[in-house]
């Protein structure tokens, strides 16, 4: 009982702190010629062991949070739906504005 409670409460954690991600401000961005966007936060969120948050924006704006962490010439990131990825920092770059 406690192992389930304790996951469940994980959960939650996760799940509030992707619903606060849009509050989170954006440090760089790279978009894909579909339409995609990964945007890496320099907030934590739920994230541990100096990664820091990310969000993947589908084409339709479905949204992913995930951790990121860069060696200098990759950005690796683990998302919360099992996916992973590594994305050269080259294509990361300010955030457009309006």
């Amino acid at each position: 009982m406690m192992k389930s409670l304790t996951f469940a409460s994980l959960l939650v954690t996760v799940a509030l702190a992707a619903f606060n991600v849009a509050a989170q401000p954006v440090v760089v961005e790279a978009r894909h010629p579909s339409g995609a966007i990964i945007q890496l936060h320099n907030e934590s969120g739920p994230c541990v062991d100096k990664a820091k948050l990310a969000t993947f924006i589908y084409p339709d704006k479905k949204k992913v949070q995930g951790c990121w962490k860069t060696d200098g010439s990759v950005v690796s990131v683990a998302w919360f739906d099992a996916d992973g990825g590594a994305i050269p920092v080259k294509f990361f770059k300010p955030p457009e504005t309006l």
